[in-house]
Order: C-alpha cells, then structure tokens, then sequence
C-alpha cells in the first residue's frame, strides 16, 4: 500500500519524535527494580527439625536495579477518569503513566518487576505495556503506575 510520505519525510519525522524524547525526558529517570538475586553465603549452625539435623543455609540478597530515561505523566485528580487523548483509552485506577523506549520496555518484560522509582518516590505497575507505533516505526510503551502504600 502506497504512503502519503516519503520514506525520508518519516526519517525527518522519527528523528524529531527522537528529539522531543529526549528534550521532554531529560533529567528525568526512571528506576526499575526487579526481583533481588538469591546468593548462598554459607552454612550457620545446625537447624532442628523433623528428628534430624538440618544444616542451615544464609543467603543475601542482592538489589537488581536499573534506570532509564522516561516522559513522566502524573494524573491530576479531575482527570483520572478522562479520555487520554494520545492512548485513547482511560486509565482510571492510574497516578502516574510513563512513556519509554525499547530498551526499558525489554528490560522490565525480561524478568518480574517489583516496584519503580519515580521522582523518589516508589510506585507498583498496573497492568503491562501499551505499544504505540510512531509512524509505524519507532514503538514507544507506556506503563500505569499506583502509588506503593
């Protein structure tokens, strides 16, 4: 099927998309921590149970963490239950919607995510990703968010 743009006019269009990106996320990270990493340390004294001796194990527990460069959306408190007009869909549970590109979106599909960091505060997903196509070439995702009580 034939596009009313050219192929360079999509560049231009992608590469400005590109800019505004990284214009309206800069300064603004992301942390997304995922599921700790388990280590055995060693074995400790000698645990009692069920009639025989069971050698106790430690573990410690490593943080895995990342950041990433994000459009952060907060939700005023008359809007939650409007029409987003970008997504065309309602977020109505929603406090915070960020906007990322394919390396944060790879990231946090790779392994469970336990919460996200956002201006220093920590907020628990809702939901998965909504994928939007730019020119139906770059996908951005965006991602809901509840604040953690």
């Amino acid at each position: 099927m034939a596009s009313f743009l050219s192929n360079q006019n999509i560049s231009g269009a992608t590469g400005a998309m590109i800019n505004h990106f990284d214009t309206f996320s800069q300064g603004r990270t992301v942390t997304v921590y995922r599921e700790s990493q388990r280590t055995e340390v060693g074995s400790s004294e000698v645990i009692f149970g069920y009639g025989e001796q069971q050698p106790g194990v430690e573990y410690n527990f490593i943080e895995v963490k990342q950041e990433f460069p994000a459009i952060v959306r907060y939700a005023k408190q008359k809007q939650k239950n409007e029409l987003d007009p970008e997504m065309e869909v309602r977020y109505p549970e929603a406090e915070v919607v960020i906007k990322v590109r394919q390396d944060a979106y790879d990231y946090i599909q790779n392994q469970r995510v336990t919460r996200v960091a956002i201006d220093g505060l920590f907020w628990t997903m809702i939901g998965g990703p909504r994928k939007k196509l730019w020119m139906g070439v770059l996908p951005f995702y965006y991602y809901e968010f509840k604040r953690v009580a």
